[in-house]
């Protein structure tokens, strides 16, 4: 089998599993690479650990098209795409033996994440509530999902009105690699989205999206992104803030208030307790505050 076809058949299968399109994207860049270095026509079976190696170290894999070096783990992504497909053309009976089972990834330390202190938080919210209109408190509902639930920015953006149950304090959320979750809404989610629903199933659309646009549609990733920004200028929040900063706020808030990664992982959906581990590393003064508001 050549090359070409293999790298087609593996996307589609991690397509099939559910993985998220953020990962076949980066797979399919990395192995984008791969083909162009080794040719489109190679049979997979005639690769060697050598053709990897010589590839590891080309330009395309080191270098960012500036001229600049890439950084580390931007390299070992793509050392973990090689050795994903290689694994699974092996698992599958493709190849008989493993040319890449000798690459190594270095486990680099992961930078602690950056997320709002307690009064940034407030700070935004009040900036938020001092304004008036649908889109500003349909934004100040976004917001207080992203910090008092932790979901993740496409999660939000394909929230529908049915996913929000108040009695039941749930709400259901179609989460990474297609799987259905239930994230619990105290009392301050609950009280704006009791308020948000009555305005919002006044508005008589086919739609049935939690979050329009100003043209009646589902609200997009990049309008959310740039409505946040808006904010976080007003509020004078001197950070490069992000949904996904949010949900990093949320997390520390969740681990201050707990001490318990296990909960910060049920919390956030990680399948591992080690991609919660960073949440560990917090300033003890970050932990001092956020205990203080307790």
């Amino acid at each position: 089998m050549t090359i070409q076809h293999a790298v087609t058949q593996f996307l589609e299968h991690q397509l099939a599993n559910g993985r998220s399109p953020h990962t076949i994207g980066a797979h399919q860049r990395d192995l984008r690479l791969l083909v162009s270095n080794l040719g489109s026509e190679i049979q997979v079976e005639r690769i060697t650990h050598n053709d990897l190696d010589r590839f590891l170290l080309s330009e395309p894999v080191i270098m960012q098209s500036d001229g600049r070096p890439k950084q580390p783990t931007s390299i070992d992504r793509t050392r973990a795409s090689i050795k994903g497909f290689f694994r699974w053309l092996t698992d599958t009976g493709m190849i008989a033996h493993n040319p890449s089972a000798g690459i190594r990834i270095k486990r680099n330390n992961r930078k602690p994440p950056i997320y709002l202190t307690e009064d940034e938080k407030r700070m935004l919210l009040k900036t938020i509530r001092t304004h008036k209109g649908w889109q500003a408190y349909r934004d100040l509902v976004m917001v207080t999902l992203f910090l008092h639930t932790g979901i993740r920015l496409s999660e939000l953006v394909n929230l529908d009105i049915g996913d929000v149950n108040l009695l039941e304090k749930r709400i259901t959320i179609r989460a990474k690699g297609g799987q259905i979750v239930h994230r619990f809404l105290n009392s301050k989610v609950r009280a704006v989205l009791h308020r948000y629903l009555n305005e919002r199933r006044k508005i008589f659309v086919e739609n049935q999206a939690l979050f329009l646009s100003q043209l009646l549609s589902r609200i997009t990733t990049r309008q959310v992104q740039r409505r946040l920004d808006q904010w976080i200028a007003k509020a004078g929040i001197d950070k490069r803030v992000t949904p996904h900063t949010l949900r990093h706020s949320f997390a520390t808030s969740v681990y201050a208030r707990t001490s318990n990664l296990l909960a910060v992982q049920q919390a956030l959906g990680h399948a591992s307790v080690t991609t919660t581990q960073v949440y560990a590393h917090l300033l003890d003064e970050s932990l001092e505050e956020a205990l203080d508001t307790l």
